[in-house]
């Protein structure tokens, strides 16, 4: 052991003193998360983890030969002084020289050597009985050092603190004064902590001999000096992993990894530990254990297997064998293990493509379990038309759960059947029966079998046929499975099919099934096929197709109308057959009922027909759109399609009435005159009476004088009545010409139903006043003729006749003739006034205010004028 020297002279005056130092064990530290480190110390190997400083009083001296110095009779020693990141000591007594007693300073700072007799010394002996350490004489303390774990390393330096009986004291104040002992400990880091087994591990289970599974961690040197390193891995069973050795410079680092062999199985929890020891190149040293966590070593899989019954289907074809494998045992503690297509496969005897096949998937089975229908790569078997034998034998390999191998080798199973290839298919043949038909004809009864079968929703479908081995002659197959699905067909094709469930029984087909077919569905049809135990399938067997009808009948809303106040007429959208009773049917319009009289049917009682007449015990009101619903009163026969779906829907009736067709009663407020409408306007308006509210009228011009509304005849004016029973105004739109025309009025409901009588009218737009055209005279006065009636007051005062010498005279009097066409003015038989109108030569009509003039028929008022003639 290397010691520290302290020399401190006795008296009252401080000599220099030089401290040195002693040995610091380097050991490792505890263990923190995920980093562990070990200290490597600069001082020699021989330390063993304690410091040893010795005190020395020297010898007084200056001549002095009758003097001593003071015995030494205190001695403190503290840890070093935080520098560079020094690590904290933790210091404990572990022996000081006899004499002394040690404790810790009151503080905690350090500890303190107080002298309790004459202290003894390893080579000169105290020169004075005084306790403590006389003149001339030392003593040696021994102090017990640990370090914590440090990330770098660590400098530090001890201080020496002693008092004497005689009052006098040294103290090393300076921090790192050349009085004290400085001392370094280098450092190596273990990045990855604990251990880590990879490759494979499975919670902590391994099995025997498996490889591929490494120990590893790193090293770093975080200290300044370069570091030598052994490190391995071993267990005290046996499990181990390669030592190696590195040279880590400072800063850098060594990652470690090397694979672990598992020689030995056990079930007991085991752990390996790595052993990192290494030495600084000042000689410092310093190890460390790292250990990893429990793992388990079990043995390694064992397969076993009975009954091994293969069975292959076409000769000369790419099949897929089945292997039955009756018992396939993990066994000797492996939990469980995975067949590999790698490493299973089926051996056959001549004729098979290859001779073997592996997996086609990996199969995970468990320890002592049973491994059932493994399903092996494609082969090929020979060709013909025969069945066929063929010898087999299975290589069974794996992996367990701990990712080990199961050594491949050929298993011998008992029980083991020779492959046989079975090429004949199957033959199947089918019948489908349904219970119901669809009529064909109005007035068909229910029950006759002119249309065609049709089943709906939840019929019973019988299922009949045979099943045959295919061979010739055949024979009846009674082991082969059926597979029976029914094909459903709508209006936009093939709808997803169903299965029904249809079984083999002595090779015979049967099934009975109800099935709920598709909304859309019109059509269906069965098909069978059936596969043998090879593995063979028939081609597939179809059955008839048959009709499905799965809607209930309803009612054609577009054809559904009344035809009278008490008439509804009812279309159906497919053939119904009902009873004809009256109480099935419920008419409501508005909140009110109205009770049908009778029922009748274009198919008669009790057969099929598509149209249904109610007729009411009362009216219905103007423009009614009736709701009808069906429901059979008890003791009533339903209404039912051909396929029996029962008819339950109701219908709102459209108005199928012709509404009244309204009167013309004036044209521009005149009234009917020598049987027409005569106006002066070119857009008249007419005056129509009689149009119910909601209904529009319109008047058309007649052109080609039919009596009808032709195409391409255009109204003329168009209005609507909002309220009640009333008279409406219809106002021309164009502007019309001059002309004698024949009118129709039309009017159309709130439901689009057009009046059926049509008015046929005369209205004559006349735009031109009358005029005369002429005049006659005879014994009577003189008759003058207008083109065209004419009505109004008769005074003679408007009138004057002309005679051959321009003498003028007037009538006595005036009266209409000839339905108003003419007037007669009558004159006095004065001789001179006879002379003159009796050859007269132009006849004046001169408005004099006195009365209204002459209107035609359309209101014109005739202008003043004179009608002139030669004599």
């Amino acid at each position: 052991m290397l010691l520290n020297r302290l020399a401190v002279r006795g008296s009252a005056a401080v000599a220099a003193a030089v401290l040195l130092v002693g040995g610091v064990a380097g050991s490792a530290s505890a263990a923190v998360p995920a980093v562990a480190r070990i200290s490597l110390s600069e001082v020699s190997a021989n330390s063993t983890g304690s410091i040893s400083i010795e005190v020395t009083n020297p010898a007084a001296t200056g001549g002095l030969t009758a003097s001593k110095n003071p015995a030494i009779n205190s001695v403190r020693i503290f840890p070093p002084l935080t520098s560079s990141g020094a690590p904290t000591a933790t210091l404990d007594t572990a022996g000081a020289t006899t004499g002394f007693s040690a404790a810790r300073t009151t503080d905690g700072s350090g500890f303190r050597f107080t002298a309790t007799g004459p202290a003894a010394t390893g080579s000169s002996p105290l020169k004075s009985s005084t306790p403590g350490i006389a003149d001339a004489g030392k003593a040696i303390f021994k102090l017990g050092v640990s370090y914590l774990p440090q990330a770098a390393d660590a400098v530090g330096q001890w201080r020496v603190q002693t008092s004497t009986d005689g009052g006098s004291s040294y103290t090393d104040a300076a921090a790192n004064g050349a009085s004290e002992l400085t001392q370094t400990v280098h450092t190596l880091s273990i990045l990855t902590y604990p251990l880590t087994l990879s490759g494979g591990l499975r919670a902590g289970k391994v099995t025997q001999g498996q490889t591929g599974i490494t120990v590893s961690y790193v090293l770093k040197n975080v200290g300044t000096q370069a570091a030598t390193v052994t490190l391995g891995a071993s267990n005290v069973v046996g499990d181990a992993a390669p030592s190696t050795t590195a040279v880590i410079g400072p800063g850098e680092t060594f990652g470690y990894s090397a694979p672990v062999s598992f020689p030995r199985n056990g079930t007991r929890a085991r752990a390996m530990a790595s052993q990192v020891s290494g030495s600084s190149a000042a000689g410092a040293v310093g190890s460390k254990t790292i250990w990893t966590n429990e793992y388990v070593v079990q043995a390694p899989a064992a397969f076993s297997c009975t009954n091994l019954t293969p069975t292959l289907a076409h000769g000369g074809e790419l099949i897929r064998p089945k292997v039955d494998i009756a018992q396939a045992t993990v066994s000797n503690g492996v939990e469980g293990a995975t067949l590999q297509p790698a490493g299973t496969s089926l051996g056959y005897g001549t004729g098979i493509v290859g001779g073997s096949t592996p997996l086609v998937s990996s199969q995970p089975t468990t320890a002592g379990a049973t491994q059932t229908a493994v399903a092996f790569a494609d082969a090929r078997t020979s060709g013909g038309s025969a069945d066929r034998s063929y010898p087999v034998s299975l290589t069974v390999g794996g992996i367990d759960l701990n990712g080990a191998a199961v050594a491949q080798s050929a298993v011998g199973c008992s029980g083991v059947s020779n492959l046989t290839v079975d090429v004949t298919s199957p033959v199947a043949a089918v019948t489908v029966t349904t219970p119901q038909h669809r009529p064909t004809a109005v007035g068909e009864a229910p029950g006759a079998t002119t249309g065609d079968y049709v089943a709906k929703n939840k019929d019973a479908l019988t299922v009949g046929g045979t099943i045959s081995d295919g061979g010739s002659p055949a024979a009846a197959d009674t082991t082969s499975v059926p597979t029976c699905t029914l094909h459903e067909y709508g209006s936009v094709g093939p709808i997803t099919p169903q299965d029904i469930p249809c079984t083999n029984k002595a090779g015979v087909l049967s099934a009975t099934a109800a099935p709920q077919y598709n909304p859309t569905a019109t059509s269906a049809q069965l098909e069978v096929t059936v596969r043998d135990t090879a593995g063979n399938v028939s081609a597939p067997a179809l059955s008839a197709a048959w009709t499905v009808d799965t809607q209930p009948p309803a009612f054609d809303e577009l054809a559904s109308t009344t035809t009278t106040p008490s008439t509804i007429v009812l279309k159906t959208d497919e053939l119904v057959a009902f009873g004809y009773q009256a109480a099935d049917w419920t008419v409501t319009e508005g909140g009110t009922r109205h009770l049908v009289a009778s029922v009748t049917g274009n198919g008669g009682a009790g057969k099929f027909g598509d149209s249904i007449t109610l007729t009411l015990r009362d009216t219905l009101p103007e423009d009614a759109t009736p709701t009808v619903t069906y429901a059979a009163a008890p003791g009533s026969t339903a209404a039912v399609d051909g396929a029996g779906n029962r008819l339950v829907d109701p219908v709102t009736v459209l108005d199928g009435v012709a509404p009244r067709t309204p009167t013309l009663t004036a044209v521009d407020a005149n009234g009917r005159q020598l049987g027409a409408f005569y106006t002066n306007h070119n857009r008249p308006a007419f005056t129509l009476g009689a149009v119910s509210a909601g209904h529009t009228a319109s008047v058309y011009r007649d052109d080609n004088v039919n009596g009808v509304v032709d195409s391409g005849e255009v109204a003329l004016c168009s209005a609507t009545n909002t309220s009640g029973l009333a008279q409406i105004i219809c106002q021309t739109d164009a502007a019309q010409p001059e002309g004698d025309y024949q009118v129709l009025v039309q009017t159309v409901d709130p439901n689009g139903n057009v009046s059926v009588a049509r008015a046929v009218e005369r209205v004559v737009i006349d735009l031109s006043p009358a005029v005369i055209t002429g005049f006659e005279t005879d014994s009577g006065g003189i008759l003058v003729s207008f083109d065209e009636p004419v009505t109004g007051r008769d005074d003679a005062n408007d009138w004057f006749v002309s005679g051959p010498s321009g003498v003028r005279v007037q009538p006595i009097s005036v009266t209409s003739e000839a339905n108003g066409t003419q007037r007669r003015l009558h004159f006095s038989s004065d001789p001179g006034e006879a002379a003159i109108w009796g050859s007269a030569t132009s006849v004046s009509y001169a408005f004099q205010g006195a009365s209204g003039r002459y209107t035609d028929l359309a209101g014109n008022a005739t202008p003043d004028g004179t009608f002139s003639k030669a004599v």
